[in-house]
């Protein structure tokens, strides 16, 4: 195929915005094959809530998307999206106090959240957004929340269902989730029968949502201080599994962490381990959704140049200076892309084997550090 000189290609497939209202039609080029698209972010920069917030409202409004997958646990992510649905001050300001010393517990994110359920107040029923957690469950407090959330509301007639029932709800006021999570893994494999009777409909999401804890043990008091991010990408990619089995049809979004999005399965991730990322693992050959997910780095420059990236080797400035301080969307893989060459194949143009494996690409201008809520 024909392939258009790289600066021409970029001059015509580049769309300039402003984060701070909605994103243009078409922003993102050509979306409609896809089945989710994650972006790869560098953690702890203001901007990058106002980046995913015009996301979410764009791919809502343009790609039918209404499930936002989340990096966090899918029991944190329970309670998050009950603020989601019903913006309950008091459960935000929960979930802000659980997360102060953490990359999340920032006046940004609060915000962001703020408006995010502001957008969905908005919505018919059908089109609201709802937020599914994929990582493993850091959060233990907020993982018990969103358990006690699918507990079943009425009163169990047995009486050992009943005392269990009871017991979860005690170990909720006390914040005492080790305890809720030895109680329902041993009434997960000894007695099943109790364990479906407590949350009856939602046993099986229920069931998953206690792996995720238990993933979260392993992560970090077998790991140790390895912090192995193959790990992690390997549960969200299982969770993942989980959550589009019951929803074979929908699309999906997420912002991570840009080592969760690394294309190619040789790169080393941050800690140096080789193992394929959260998106590397999507595209596998056994996945619901190969070939089908758009990954998106996050670049942050200013006038000057770039002030931090999110992929491994840097861009040319010759191609992309003129951008430089500017929010903008590129199209990497358009008819006649010189950066659209799939991974593992073999690197033709040192300028443009940066963005190899990429589908898109966005410039966050003048990126400050989110403070502390």
């Amino acid at each position: 195929m024909f392939k258009v000189n790289p600066a021409t290609y970029l001059q015509q497939h580049s769309v300039i915005f402003d984060a701070q209202r909605d994103l243009p039609n078409n922003a993102l080029g050509a979306i409609g094959t896809y089945r989710v698209i994650l972006t790869g972010e560098v953690h702890g920069i203001s901007e990058n809530y106002d980046i995913e917030l015009q996301l979410i409202k764009y791919l809502n409004q343009h790609w039918d998307m209404r499930y936002l997958l989340c990096e966090m646990g899918m029991g944190e992510s329970l309670y998050l999206d009950h603020y989601l649905q019903t913006g309950d001050a008091a459960v935000l300001d929960d979930i802000m106090r659980q997360l102060k010393d953490t990359a999340s517990g920032t006046s940004a994110y609060r915000a962001f959240l703020q408006k995010l359920f502001a957008y969905n107040r908005g919505l018919p029923e059908d089109r609201k957004v709802h937020a599914v957690g994929v990582d493993v469950d850091h959060q233990g407090v907020l993982w018990l929340r969103g358990v006690l959330l699918l507990l079943t509301s009425e009163v169990p007639e047995d009486a050992v269902v009943r005392s269990a029932h009871e017991a979860l709800q005690q170990y909720g006021r006390e914040d005492d989730y080790l305890s809720a999570y030895k109680l329902l893994s041993v009434e997960m494999d000894a007695a099943p029968a109790v364990f479906e009777a407590l949350f009856v409909d939602a046993s099986r999401q229920a069931k998953q949502v206690v792996k995720t804890l238990e993933q979260a043990f392993h992560y970090y008091s077998v790991l140790g201080s390895v912090y192995d991010e193959g790990y992690r990408d390997e549960v969200m990619a299982d969770n993942f599994e989980f959550f589009v089995a019951e929803h074979p049809t929908e699309h999906f979004f997420g912002q991570f962490g840009a080592v969760h999005l690394y294309p190619r399965e040789d790169n080393p991730a941050e800690n140096g381990n080789t193992d394929a990322s959260f998106a590397a693992r999507l595209n596998g050959d056994s996945s619901f959704v190969r070939n089908r997910v758009c990954t998106v780095p996050l670049i942050y420059t200013t006038a000057k140049g770039i002030a931090q990236r999110s992929i491994p080797e840097a861009l040319s400035p010759e191609l992309f200076g003129a951008w430089w301080g500017n929010d903008v969307v590129f199209d990497l893989v358009a008819l006649g892309s010189p950066f659209s060459k799939k991974v593992g194949f073999e690197k033709v143009d040192e300028a443009t084997s940066a963005l190899c494996g990429y589908q898109k690409l966005i410039f966050v201008a003048n990126p400050t550090p989110a403070e502390r809520d």
